[in-house]
């Protein structure tokens, strides 16, 4: 019961927030004083795309010899 009174509670208090984020995040307005300076190096160039491939990559290949080397050792004691 106390948790529903404090849901309530806030959604009155933060409702109009929480609505205004939602149609931020959807796209339906535009955010207010934006500029460029805010949105200064979140484009993607090549450079950082290559960056990131190259980690993702070793990344997955010291996943994949890690788990070879556990597969192999579970083979292992399978068969002692």
């Amino acid at each position: 019961m106390e948790r529903a009174a404090l849901e309530a509670k806030y959604q009155k208090v933060y409702g109009s927030l929480y609505d205004k984020r939602c149609e931020i995040v959807n796209g339906v307005v535009e955010v207010e004083g934006v500029t460029s300076e805010a949105t200064m190096g979140l484009e993607d160039d090549k450079s950082t795309k290559d960056i990131r491939h190259e980690h993702f990559v070793k990344m997955i290949l010291g996943m994949r010899t890690l788990l070879f080397g556990l597969w192999i050792s579970v083979l292992l004691q399978k068969n002692k």
